[in-house]
């Protein structure tokens, strides 16, 4: 114990002689040069906060944090392999807010060089006692890994500390999109029973569902031997040479073999609508990819648990299952 305290007074006589000095290196390296032992990530802690508190620089952004909010959206470099998916993934963003607040003509062609900008700023804080990375994460609603990002000059691996001032990411409003009225089948009840009825309503985005593919509906949603269907299946005397389109434009989430599903592939659309397209015989899009409504995907087929070549089509809202044909025009 008098060996760590001893240590630790050097280290501070050292850093304190370094700052007084201008030279910052000497301290930094007087702490480099101590074994790494058992309690070297609490040491390690303690040396950043040894040096925060004698930067002056620092010091000065203490002293005005009430005005280090930025008001600035922060901008992202497209780089070699970007997709708009990934990008928008590793700051915790939609993609269809990326795409929508940076009005993408086509969010699947991106340049490299491209800047863009994230519906996101800053805002600096300072670290109260009892806060930890996990609860900062929590309170802005968002992740250690995305804090990070934001920090790209601190050391995350260990515990943030009392008095570190860290940036946060702050929301920024993104414009909404345009309302568009599209006709819409409600189920409607009557004298003799259940019918479908045709209504516009207006809906929040923009919704413009398209049939996947022409054809015969073989099988509808709702209970079937005793299991619920949670789409329709849809037949084409095309067979495996009948492609497959994007009911509406979106990410593809997921392009692979899925047990049951067999070849799937999956549409995010944003405002938690997702399509599903099962069944296929070849798929020919892949993850992250963004489709246009009406872009191909794939081939009808039989694999997984089918009988016969058909397409297994289902729509979702907020992973809820929905009757396809309530918004299929």
């Amino acid at each position: 114990m008098q060996g760590k305290t001893a240590w630790l007074a050097s280290s501070l006589s050292i850093a304190t002689a370094g700052w007084m000095m201008g030279d910052t290196q000497t301290a930094h390296a007087a702490m480099d040069l101590q074994p790494k032992t058992p309690q070297w990530a609490k040491e390690h802690v303690a040396q950043q906060a040894l040096f925060q508190y004698l930067s002056p620089i620092v010091t000065i952004a203490q002293g005005n944090l009430a005005a280090q909010e930025e008001l600035q959206p922060l901008l992202y470099e497209v780089k070699d392999r970007d997709t708009l998916y990934n990008i928008s993934k590793q700051y915790g963003l939609p993609f269809e807010r990326v795409a929508l607040f940076n009005r993408l003509p086509d969010a699947n062609r991106l340049n490299v060089g491209q800047k863009l900008k994230l519906p996101l700023s800053k805002k600096w804080i300072r670290v109260q006692e009892g806060q930890t990375l996990k609860k900062l994460a929590e309170q802005f609603k968002t992740t250690p890994d995305v804090i990070a990002k934001l920090n790209p000059h601190v050391d995350l691996s260990v515990e943030v500390y009392v008095g570190q001032v860290l940036a946060m990411p702050i929301q920024l409003k993104v414009p909404s999109p345009p309302v568009e009225r599209t006709s819409v089948r409600v189920p409607v009840k009557s004298k003799s029973g259940v019918q479908l009825a045709k209504r516009s309503i207006a809906a929040q985005g923009v919704i413009s569902f398209r049939w996947p593919v022409v054809g015969q509906i073989t099988s509808r949603f709702g209970w079937r031997n005793g299991r619920m269907h949670t789409g329709i299946d849809i037949w084409n005397e095309q067979r495996e040479r009948c492609v497959i389109h994007s009911a509406w434009g979106g990410i593809v989430t997921r392009a692979g073999y899925a047990n049951g599903y067999g070849n799937l592939v999956t549409i995010d659309h944003g405002n938690g609508w997702v399509t599903y397209y099962a069944h296929l015989s070849r798929i020919t899009v892949a993850k992250g990819q963004f489709l246009e409504t009406g872009s191909p995907l794939g081939y009808m087929g039989q694999t997984g648990h089918a009988t016969g070549v058909h397409l297994h089509f289902e729509v979702r809202r907020g992973d809820k299952p929905i009757d396809p044909l309530s918004v299929l025009p």
